[in-house]
């Protein structure tokens, strides 16, 4: 278990803490949250934790201010046990479904052009996660063009 050093943006004013979780999981990675957050001498938007406990792969980042809120939520670098030190970047939880539905919704219209339907509606599905989407094609016309599909997200 190395000491591994892991950068963040803080605001410029406040005492913050850094947890880190497995990503997409609810389990606390280092010691109950309690590395605290260092700011650097020169630029004092960015502050560094030192994480005692051994961390590896990409993780969700929490920074926590002294009334115990979450400021903000990061996705860390590929991390390794080692003493090198890796940055976080922020994470837009809207930003991040929104990919997701476009993904999920490409998907499934790419499942339906693969399957080369013949009839005039059709219907293809693909789950990614907890989420179905569905995509119906309707109006095929003489010339194998659909009107706009409908999108569904269940």
């Amino acid at each position: 278990m190395a000491n591994t050093i892991v950068k963040v943006p803080v605001p410029e004013v406040g005492t913050y803490t850094l947890e880190l979780y497995g990503k997409g999981a609810d389990t606390l990675l280092n010691s109950d949250g309690a590395d605290t957050l260092t700011r650097l001498t020169n630029n004092k938007r960015w502050a560094t934790a030192t994480v005692t406990e051994a961390v590896t792969g990409v993780n969700l980042a929490r920074v926590r201010n002294a009334a115990n809120d979450g400021v903000g939520y990061f996705f860390t670098e590929s991390m390794a046990d080692d003493t090198n030190t890796y940055l976080c970047v922020e994470v837009d939880p809207t930003t991040v479904n929104t990919a997701n539905d476009r993904l999920g919704f490409v998907l499934s219209s790419l499942v339906g052009a693969c399957a080369n339907p013949q009839a005039a509606t059709a219907t293809t599905v693909i789950i990614i996660g907890a989420d179905t989407y569905q995509v119906v094609h309707a109006g095929l016309d003489a010339t194998g063009v659909r009107t706009a599909p409908t999108l569904n997200k269940t």
